[in-house]
């Protein structure tokens, strides 16, 4: 019981020095900004070669790209609840 009370109150003032401190936060920004835009990257890509493979397959391919463009939109989905 007493552990867990130190623990939180040492969690606490580790967590409150973090938010005062300008250089983690530019630091958490920073790091913010690039998994962003390699996430976003990333869903571009995904689409890309999507649209490729689709065009590939030409009509005969109908199949293989409705899998291709749900698995695009399961992509997409789980994106956006990362996002969240």
């Amino acid at each position: 019981m007493i552990n867990r009370i130190v623990n939180q109150a040492v969690q606490k003032h580790i967590i409150e020095t973090l938010a005062n401190n300008p250089y983690f936060q530019r630091f958490a920004a920073s790091t913010h900004d690039k998994v962003s835009e390699l996430a976003k990257k990333r869903l571009e890509l995904t689409d890309h070669i999507t649209e490729k493979s689709v065009d590939q397959l030409g009509k005969h391919g109908h199949r293989a790209e409705m899998f291709l463009r749900a698995y695009a939109d399961e992509l997409r989905q789980a994106f956006n609840k990362l996002k969240k």
